[in-house]
């Protein structure tokens, strides 16, 4: 029993001891966290964890170099996040792209042939999510925010003329849309720009003259999430939760009329307005089918986002798609629970060739990158023949070029 004390008294001296001990070193602790600090067990500061919304990190980082290789196919433009990008330049020798960064709203110009890049924008617009350009690049909307919080603002190039009437540096002025506004397109000329806004009782599209700042309302429509293609007849279709059946129409004299019926989970992206591709989920996967004067199924199916029409005067249509489809189509890829490894096809949409719907593989994505691509956000330039594409994941900028032959 005698031992047993004697045991116990001396740890409870050990004990105090420490303490004295620590108290004489370090002083008074402020917190249990600091007091396991300064005995060497982790931090007296607990770390801050850095988070970005505006970038995914759940991809393999690859050592590869950004820049403009003239005699590439496939560039890397910039690592930095992008909200939304357009070559500008009617000549592939002169041609630069500009572009809005992810998160800082920051405006970037890239001269192509000269292979350097500038900001042409002072304003950041914090938490700036997508940006949609006009054709030539001197006005761009912006959306930032979340979905609580979501703003819109449209920004106009405007030349700087100094006393003597010679022209400098221009900049972008800036005009606040209404933020419920979405589904924004330019007109080919620059000069209107198109875009919806919906409430309870269904949608409306609008008509902004960039002249005068005026929104003029041009048609309503009876869905209240619908997605519409801006052609001379825009394609409108209502968008279909997974498993439910969506419809495309075209707008014509304000009156909806079929654009080929409907199907599962449907999508559609015009072909101007010579016809369109109609994508939706049947046994065997996503199937696109190409409705017009004549109706034929293509070998790819067409996710808007994915795409882009080549000139008014060529049948074809530059798309991203896997060789092998994974997962639920379109459904997961929205969701984003299923990324795709991306080729580049060219398809024949010409109603009277006999090798109407086939497609010719332009790229493997992966093999000449080195990295898996998720393509989002596709356009063209003057030529329709430079693609400009974005990662859904890194968000990366990309540029092909459709004359060169891909390594």
């Amino acid at each position: 029993m005698k031992k047993i004390l004697l045991i116990t008294l001396a740890i409870v001296l050990t004990i105090v001891g420490g303490i004295w001990l620590y108290l004489f070193l370090f002083g008074a602790p402020t917190s249990s966290q600091e007091f396991f600090a300064d005995l060497g067990f982790g931090s007296a500061t607990a770390p801050t964890e850095f988070t970005n919304d505006f970038v995914r990190d759940d991809f393999e980082p690859v050592d590869i170099q950004t820049g403009v290789d003239t005699k590439k196919a496939l560039n890397l433009l910039t690592l930095r996040p992008v909200a939304g990008a357009v070559i500008v330049g009617t000549s592939t020798d002169t041609q630069t792209v500009r572009y809005v960064e992810r998160g800082t709203g920051v405006i970037y110009e890239i001269d192509i042939a000269a292979n350097n890049e500038i900001s042409l924008s002072d304003n950041a617009i914090a938490q700036a999510t997508m940006a949609t350009w006009s054709n030539d690049g001197n006005s761009v909307v912006i959306e930032s925010g979340n979905s609580t919080n979501k703003q819109v603002q449209l920004l106009s190039w405007h030349k700087n003329t100094n006393a003597s009437g010679t022209s400098e540096q221009g900049q972008f002025i800036s005009f606040d849309l209404a933020p419920d506004s979405y589904n924004f397109s330019f007109s080919e000329d620059g000069k209107n720009l198109y875009y919806l806004r919906s409430d309870n009782d269904g949608s409306f599209g609008y008509s902004y003259a960039l002249a005068t700042n005026k929104p003029t309302l041009t048609f309503s429509l009876p869905f209240i999430a619908p997605a519409v293609e801006w052609t001379d007849t825009p394609l409108v279709y209502n968008r279909a939760g997974e498993k439910q059946t969506g419809y495309a129409y075209r707008l014509v004299g304000g009156e909806l009329e079929s654009a080929g019926g409907g199907g599962e989970s449907l999508v559609a992206k015009a072909f101007y307005d010579k016809g369109s591709v109609l994508s939706s989920v049947t046994d065997s996967g996503l199937r696109g089918i190409y409705i017009g004067n004549n109706n034929f199924d293509v070998a790819i199916p067409a996710i808007p986002e994915k795409c882009v029409t080549g000139a008014k005067n060529s049948p074809k249509i530059f798309c991203a798609y896997p060789i092998t489809q994974t997962g639920n189509l379109p459904t997961d890829w929205y969701k984003g629970t299923t990324k795709l490894q991306d080729y580049l096809w060219s398809i024949n949409l010409d109603e009277s060739s006999p090798d109407r719907g086939t497609a010719v593989l332009v790229s493997d994505l992966t093999s000449e990158s080195g990295q898996v691509i998720d393509v989002i956000g596709m356009s063209t330039d003057y030529t329709h023949s430079r693609l400009l594409f974005r990662d859904k994941y890194t968000h990366a900028l990309w540029m092909y070029d459709t004359n060169l032959k891909g390594n």
